[in-house]
This record gives structure tokens, C-alpha cells and sequence, in this order.
């Protein structure tokens, strides 16, 4: 009998009742709008650093609506996290901070990169199903979708704000604003005045130096950063990989065994990242390069390696100018280019790999087999916004946009014969890429409107169409009612429609006996309901959702990407999921140097077909976390994940256990305002040195991924 995750469970009772003491608690006066909420203008605060703790749950957001909001206002499900809390826990990566997010889980595939889970649904790429945005530019790319293949660390030196959507998010943003939205907002010269310098190291002989400086000069405000990072990374054990089963497959035939298994993961990376940014009267200039080299962790065919490289680099530009029309009206209009490059060097079997060939014949490669390849894409797009409010308590917002995304630069070197698979004797251009040159053109129209029925009452109603020159049309609309309650309580009512569209490996790949699209893909959609309830006073907010996702047409691979011996792996869409849970989250500030949260989710995500329980994905989450000042200067901020375990498939023969739950503690301590502007911080992650693993797909990978052990991270700051 396997053991109920009670504390899971105690978790998330504990976030909804922690509060219950404080709702009847009287009330201070303060300056109110006619819905009854607090107002805070952007203008009022020049850095987060200004801000007490009791401020930072009072900080807007823009994501929900397209235009400035209290997270109770908005029409969807927000979280908001600020430069402040980002420091407080000691986070350096987009992902360390998506970890404590309600409904939001990071894990790793076998090349190291990071893939995004959302309230059920995980993907065997990376991000695709989740839109990230670098100061509303989106970061996903159209060959393999997600943003994590490009950015496998999106660092947080030089961030203000990270504002974050569980549920869908379509009818504003489009193509995969799937299951959630997550902009990631920079600093600018109105809110950085001056310049930061730090430098850290630690474990996995691990070195960060980054600059920030923001100056205002005139009308004219100027701001940039940039980022060096190397690491070894962990050297993680890894018993057995792919190869080790496939040399069990050939020892009748008196065939060698070539896997390296036992040994050790690589996980080195090193990166540079910058961005800039130029404001002037309506006029805003935004650009961020970031280039990476790692090592490939276990590799692409989950066979250990040496020498795997890969080389992801992405650059983006936009330029946008608004302005008022009128008391009433304003304008926007933007112009955008993306450029994202990805390189891989990989050895994708071991020296010594023989293969059986379809002839018959035994093929052997003494320096394994071999690919050198690019696949790189470029996309512009241009936008115009016009918002109208004919009164105080009415917007209408209606957009439109044209994007082209298309493939350059494609190529493929091998030592291996594409039509008889047998060996070269050295590398040489192929006769075909992983991908063949494809191209696609999109128009997108929205139409939003919001407006308060009465001060207590406010209405979301929306609708983008979106036509694609590769696969067709999609429709779709969102709702929401938003219910400002009495005694500081407010309720949601939500609907959306989202849709994932297919990317160009999907449609397009064109690797013989390997991977091979289906360009009849259609998109996949989700319809989703949330039912939101949440109260808010000045120093304390808790709010409980319940949500349904019905989706169609999931896109997912035929077989895992390691799981063949022979044969091609090819996409199509699935019957789809049916997906429901809750999600509850508490979070208290006491003064200016405590505070405490939790959350917590409950997520039961079955196949519609034929009901069965998703494989790797647990039914529990749940973080808690909070921070002690002690003193004026000196502050500890301890966080405790906590993941349930991971059912298998029940076509899974080689692990028949489930992946076993885990509770991860991570501390940083922070020394601030040290010699004025000095600020020291030192982070231990996985404190009790916890043994755990990220689940593995289906295929023929006999274990799972192992996750670091405990580490450590010390770090420097200076603002002048």
C-alpha cells in the first residue's frame, strides 16, 4: 500500500486557513477608485528597492488585459514577482522562480534544456506550450516552438518585474499562449537610475559578472545590461542509457558493447546575454542578444557522450511609437525582428556503435555516428493598437497584426549514408537537413472590450482570429467577470480559448529513418473555465481557483524521441486531454523585513480517449517560503518545494515504479545596504542534499534524469 502525499495535502489546508483570522479584522482608511481598490501609480516609485514589503503586494500588472491593473482586477489568473523577491530568494534564473509559482513546474530533458510544465500539461519539447515574453517581445521561436530551446537559462540580473498567467491567453497574444504567459519585464532609465555591478561564483566552478545602468538625460532615457556566465555544471551518475540496451540487443550477434554508461552527465555552459533599451517623449527602442554554448547533458538519443556541443544565439529588435489621439483614444504601432540560430555538434552514438542496416548487413562506426547541423529562423512582425474609451469605465481595444517566419541557413554534415544509413569515412555535407526551407505568414486581428457594468462589477469579452498560410484559420474568444465583494473579497468567473500552433519540425522534418513530419497537423486548442475567489487587505492576500482544461488535437510524437531501435518518429494529434484541479495561495508581509507565503495544487490531468492518468505528471505541488529581518541589515529567505510522486505509463516495461516524490529546501541569506550600497547574498540550494530525478519519457532511456545535489552561490552587488 503506497503512502498517501498527506503532507500535500496539510499544505494546501494550511494556505486556506492561515488567514482566516485576519478577514475580520478592521479596516484602515485609505484613498479609493470607484471599484473600491487602492491606487498606486507607476509613476510613484523609482526602484523596488524604495519599496516595503506591504508595497510589493500592491504592485500592477499589464499582462491580463494589455492595460495597467491590480492583480483583483484582473480577468485572468496573475502572479507577480518583483525585483525585491527575486533578491529575497536568492533566484537567478527564470526557472528557480516559475518553480514557486501555483500550478507551474521546470524539469529537465536529456539535453538539459528546460521544459515548462503548467497546471497538467508537459511536453516532451521544451516551452511550446507556454509563451514567454521579454518586455512583450516574444522569445518562443517557430522550429521547435518553446523559448527554452534558444534560452536555456533566461537570467534575472537586470529584471523588474515577472508577471506570470496560469490559463490561457490566445485572444490577446495568439500562438502558443497556451496554457500560460509569462512577460518578463527589464529595467529602463525610468525605473534604474544609475548603475549596478555584480559578481558571484560557487559550485560547479560557477562564475556570473553583470552590469546594470539606467540614466535619464533631457526627455531622453537610456538603459542597458549585460551578463557573462560559465559553469562546469554537475558531473551527474548516470547507471545505464539508451545504448546500454541497445548493446544487450546485439550481444547474440557477438557485436562489442560501445556505451559509456556507467559515467557521468556534462552540463558546462557558458553565456552572454545583453539587452538595451531607449525611451524618448512616445518613442521606445528595445533590443536583447544572448548566445550560449553548453555540453549537451546526456545528448539528443539519450546515449552519454563526449564532444556533444550545441550553440543557441537569439537577437531581437523592436521599435515602437505611441501616442494620444484625443482625450479619448491612443495609438500604438510597433515594428519587430527576431533572428534565432541553432547550432549542434553531437555525436549521437559512442565510438565503436555498430547498427543493423535494412539490407541486413551490420553497419559499425568507429567514431559512432556524427551530425554537424544549423537550423535557424528569423521572424518580423508589425502591429498597430488602438484603445478607445468613451468613458471612465469603458475601454475597446482593437489590434492588428502581420507576421512572416521563415528558415535560412539550414545544413547538415555526416559521416553516415542517408540512403543506405550505413558509414562515411569522414564527415561531408548531406543530401538533405534536418529540416527542408519552410516559411509561413500570419494575420492576426483582436477586438477586446472591458468596462465596469457598476463600480462593484467589472466585464472582459475578446476575440482574435488569427489566419496561418500553412495550416488555416483559428478563432478565438475569452470572457471574464470580475466581482469586487464586499469586506475586500473579490470573485472571477473565466473563460478562454487558446491554440498551439504546429512548428516547422513538427510540419517539416525530413531525417530518413529518424524523424519525419506531418504537415497535416492541425493546431492544438484548449478551452478553459476558472471559478477564482481571493481576498486582499493591505499586508495579506489568499485566493483559492478551481479550473477545467479541455483539450483537442494535443500534439505529441508517435514514439518517445529515444524510444526506437528502427524506425521513424513522426507527430500527430491526439484525441486530446481532459484536465481539472485547484490551485490556493496564501501570502502574509509583516512590517518591512518579514514575510511568509505558500501554495498549493491539486492537478488531474486523464486522456480523453480513454480516461487513463497522464504518465510523469504529479497530482500535488506545493512551496513555502518566506523571509526573516533580522536587524536592519541582514534578512534569511528559506523555500521548501515540494512535488508528489509521478505516475508511470502503463505501457512502461523498463521502470515499473513511479517517480518518487521529493521535498527540496533552498536558503539564501541577504546583507544589504553594506558600506551604503553594497549588498552581499549567499544561496544553498537542495540544503539537505535530497537524491531526485526528473521523469524520463517513454522510450528505451532505462532510468531517469538525475537533478544536482546539494550546491552553493555567493554574490555581490554595488550600486553607484
Amino acid at each position: 500500500m503506497k503512502k498517501r502525499p498527506c503532507f500535500f495535502l496539510l499544505a494546501g489546508i494550511a494556505c486556506a486557513l492561515s488567514g482566516l483570522n485576519l478577514v475580520a479584522a478592521p479596516q484602515k482608511n485609505q484613498k479609493q477608485q470607484s471599484g473600491g481598490q487602492k491606487t498606486i501609480e507607476l509613476g510613484e516609485f523609482k526602484d523596488f528597492d524604495d519599496l516595503n514589503l506591504d508595497d510589493l503586494l500592491d504592485v500592477p500588472i499589464s499582462i491580463a488585459a494589455g492595460k495597467v491593473q491590480r492583480l483583483e482586477e484582473a480577468p485572468s489568473v496573475v502572479s507577480v514577482i518583483t525585483a525585491d523577491e527575486i533578491r529575497r530568494m536568492g533566484a537567478r534564473t527564470l526557472e528557480e522562480v516559475l518553480q514557486i509559482i501555483p500550478g507551474y513546474e521546470v524539469l529537465t530533458d536529456n539535453q538539459g534544456r528546460n521544459r515548462i510544465g503548467v497546471r497538467g500539461v508537459v511536453t516532451l519539447g521544451s516551452s511550446e506550450n507556454v509563451l514567454v515574453l521579454f518586455n512583450g517581445h516574444r522569445l518562443n521561436e517557430s522550429i521547435f516552438g518553446g523559448a527554452t530551446v534558444l534560452n536555456q537559462d533566461i537570467p534575472l540580473y537586470n529584471i523588474k518585474q515577472i508577471e506570470i498567467i496560469r490559463g490561457p491567453g490566445s485572444a490577446l497574444f495568439g500562438a502558443n499562449a497556451f496554457v500560460g504567459v509569462v512577460n518578463i519585464i527589464s529595467y529602463t532609465a525610468e525605473n534604474f537610475d544609475g548603475s549596478e555591478v555584480s559578481l558571484g561564483g560557487g559550485s560547479f566552478v560557477t562564475q556570473e559578472y553583470s552590469v546594470v545602468s539606467g540614466r535619464t538625460v533631457g526627455k531622453l532615457g537610456l538603459s542597458g545590461s549585460f551578463q557573462f556566465r560559465n559553469t562546469d555544471g554537475p558531473r551527474l551518475f548516470v547507471p545505464a542509457d539508451s545504448q546500454t540496451l541497445f548493446d544487450k540487443f546485439l550481444a547474440p550477434l557477438g557485436v562489442r558493447p560501445a556505451s559509456l554508461a556507467p559515467g557521468y552527465t556534462r552540463d558546462g555552459r557558458r553565456s552572454f546575454d545583453s539587452s538595451f533599451n531607449a525611451v524618448y517623449r512616445g518613442l521606445r527602442i528595445n533590443a536583447r542578444f544572448r548566445h550560449e554554448n553548453t555540453d549537451g547533458f546526456i545528448g539528443r538519443v539519450d546515449n552519454l557522450g563526449k564532444g556533444n556541443q550545441e550553440r543557441p544565439r537569439q537577437g531581437l529588435f523592436d521599435v515602437a511609437y505611441g501616442r494620444l489621439l484625443g482625450s479619448k483614444t491612443s495609438f500604438e504601432g510597433k515594428f519587430s525582428y527576431t533572428e534565432n540560430r541553432f547550432g549542434e555538434f553531437l555525436k549521437a552514438t559512442p565510438p565503436g556503435f555498430t547498427r543493423p542496416l535494412p539490407s541486413g548487413a551490420i553497419a559499425q562506426f568507429p567514431e559512432g555516428v556524427i551530425v554537424d547541423f544549423n537550423n535557424n529562423s528569423r521572424r518580423f512582425a508589425g502591429d498597430g493598437i488602438i484603445n478607445y474609451s468613451p468613458t471612465p469605465d469603458n475601454q475597446v481595444t482593437v489590434g492588428m497584426g502581420i507576421e512572416k517566419e521563415s528558415t535560412f541557413g539550414l545544413n547538415l554534415i555526416g559521416n553516415f549514408d542517408p540512403v543506405t544509413l550505413g558509414p562515411l569515412p569522414s564527415l561531408r555535407p548531406l543530401s538533405f537537413t534536418v529540416l527542408r526551407p519552410s516559411e509561413r505568414n500570419i494575420f492576426g486581428l483582436f477586438v477586446q472590450d472591458t468596462w465596469n457594468v457598476v463600480p462593484q462589477v467589472g466585464i472582459t469579452a475578446g476575440l482574435r482570429y488569427d489566419h496561418y498560410s500553412d495550416f488555416g484559420n483559428t478563432l478565438n474568444p475569452r470572457a471574464g467577470l470580475v466581482w469586487r465583494l464586499p469586506s475586500n473579497f473579490h470573485f472571477k468567473a473565466l473563460y478562454g480559448r487558446a491554440f498551439r500552433a504546429p512548428t516547422f519540425i513538427e510540419l517539416f522534418a525530413q531525417v530518413p529513418g529518424a524523424l519525419v513530419g506531418d504537415p497535416k497537423l492541425r493546431p492544438s486548442t484548449i478551452n478553459t473555465l476558472e471559478f477564482a475567489l481571493g481576498y486582499k487587505r493591505k499586508n495579506f492576500r489568499l485566493s483559492g481557483n478551481y479550473f477545467v482544461n479541455f483539450i483537442r488535437d494535443f500534439i505529441a510524437p508517435t514514439k518517445a524521441f529515444a524510444g526506437v531501435l528502427q524506425g521513424s518518429l513522426t507527430f500527430l494529434n491526439t484525441p486530446g486531454l481532459n484536465i481539472q484541479g485547484f490551485e490556493t495561495e496564501v501570502k502574509r508581509n509583516f512590517g518591512l523585513d518579514h514575510a511568509i507565503f505558500a501554495n498549493y495544487t491539486f492537478q488531474h490531468p486523464k486522456e480523453k480517449d480513454t480516461g487513463l492518468r497522464i504518465a510523469d505528471v504529479p497530482s500535488h505541488l506545493a512551496n513555502v517560503g518566506g523571509t526573516l529581518g533580522v536587524g536592519r541589515y541582514f534578512s534569511v529567505s528559506p523555500t521548501v518545494l515540494m512535488r508528489s510522486r509521478r505516475p508511470r505509463s502503463p505501457a512502461e516495461t523498463l521502470r515499473p515504479q513511479d517517480v518518487a516524490g521529493y521535498a527540496l529546501l533552498n536558503v539564501n541569506l541577504r546583507l544589504k545596504n553594506v558600506f551604503e550600497t553594497l549588498e552581499v547574498s549567499g544561496g544553498v540550494n537542495n540544503v539537505l542534499d535530497k537524491t531526485y530525478v526528473d521523469p524520463a519519457p517513454l522510450g528505451l532511456f532505462p532510468g531517469d534524469y538525475p537533478r544536482p545535489g546539494r550546491s552553493a552561490f555567493m554574490k555581490l552587488n554595488y550600486k553607484f
